[in-house]
């Protein structure tokens, strides 16, 4: 006879199924977490594997810009100060010197010959010497990369601007190419036609005295001077230094500190006219080193102020009216807009600077 099967065995047997069902389930799920985990490890790896790349061309680069950056100064400081020489041979010469010293592991190099098509301006490129290795960069199919970088250098010399309200003669400008400071002297007075005061000259104690002098400007304001883009100046026929003396004990309390004080004045190449309608032409700006000036009787401080460094031969005295000081070589940094770079009006202070 045969029995019936019980109602629980049978559920006992469902319940296997069941189980075996979800285990295969669960199995086929844990296979597709690892597929997408290893794609993703894949991505991660290459991310970071990118990251430490980049990490390396970046310092690479800053020190290629580095090196790029100091050969464009240097090509600007030569064309600033001898025109002359700047030549795209003594440009290219000065650019490797620079690029390769400014890298820490001296793998910098110029990048193709440096450009000066444009006017005051010196773009220097620099690159790596071979390509830089990459760490992991296989993994995405990249063993090593080219690593360049640029810098444009301008230069030039002050452009009309306004000024202290004093000129000095060119007549008594005394520096050169090989000449880097000038000699100590002392500028007297220069009148226009029909201005006051006797003609101006220049003195070093030495030699006899030069006509030349200093002028005064016509105001544009408290103790400021417009040199127009025509390179010309009103004159003042007046023998005085009004609204000025904020600037000279600012120039005193200079001095009296270091020995000097460094201002870039106008330089008049030509003076012309009568009085109030006179002109001065302005050859360019020059740093001029000043110890000290008598634009007053004596005692009149601070128009008034020699102090006894000065050699005996080149104080002022009585009447006289004068400036004391000698021509430098100076080099400041600034933008563009406020240089010129025509050599004519080249006196030696420059204005040098990075534009990009």
């Amino acid at each position: 006879m045969v029995r019936p099967q019980s109602s629980s065995h049978g559920y006992r047997d469902g319940s296997y199924a069941m189980r075996r069902l979800t285990r295969k389930t669960h199995s086929d799920q844990r296979g597709a977490v690892a597929i997408v985990v290893a794609l993703l490890m894949v991505v991660l790896v290459g991310f970071a594997a990118l990251a430490v790349d980049i990490g390396r061309i970046a310092s690479t680069k800053a020190q290629l810009q580095n090196g790029a950056d100091a050969s464009a100064l240097a090509v600007a400081q030569l064309c600033s100060k001898v025109p002359t020489d700047c030549t795209l041979a003594k440009a290219n010469s000065l650019a490797d010197q620079y690029a390769l010293a400014n890298t820490l592991d001296t793998s910098g190099m110029r990048d193709g010959p440096v450009d000066l098509t444009v006017a005051g301006h010196a773009t220097v490129n620099t690159r790596r010497n071979g390509d830089l290795n990459l760490l992991f960069g296989g993994v995405l199919g990249e063993t090593s990369a080219r690593v360049t970088t640029s810098a444009t250098a301008v230069w030039g010399y002050p452009a009309p601007h306004t000024t202290f309200p004093l000129a000095l003669s060119d007549k008594c400008f005394d520096l050169s190419n090989s000449v880097d400071t000038g000699k100590l002297q002392k500028f007297t007075y220069k009148k226009t036609s029909g201005g006051k005061g006797t003609d101006g000259q220049c003195y070093d104690g030495a030699v006899s005295p030069l006509s030349g002098g200093f002028g005064w400007l016509s105001q544009s304001g408290d103790c400021k001077a417009s040199i127009t883009g025509s390179w010309t100046a009103g004159s003042d026929p007046g023998n005085s230094v009004n609204g000025c003396d904020t600037i000279l004990q600012q120039w005193k309390a200079a001095i009296s500190k270091d020995g000097w004080v460094k201002v870039t004045l106008p330089v008049f190449a030509a003076a012309s006219g009568n009085g109030a309608g006179g002109t001065f032409t302005i050859r360019g700006f020059a740093t001029f080193q000043i110890y000290g000036w008598m634009f007053a009787g004596a005692g009149n401080d601070p128009r008034t102020y020699q102090p006894a460094s000065i050699p005996a031969s080149l104080q002022c005295s009585g009447s006289e009216r004068c400036i004391i000081g000698k021509f430098v070589k100076y080099e400041t940094a600034g933008q563009q807009s406020e240089t010129t770079v025509d050599p004519s009006h080249n006196l030696y202070t420059t204005t040098i600077g990075l534009v990009k």
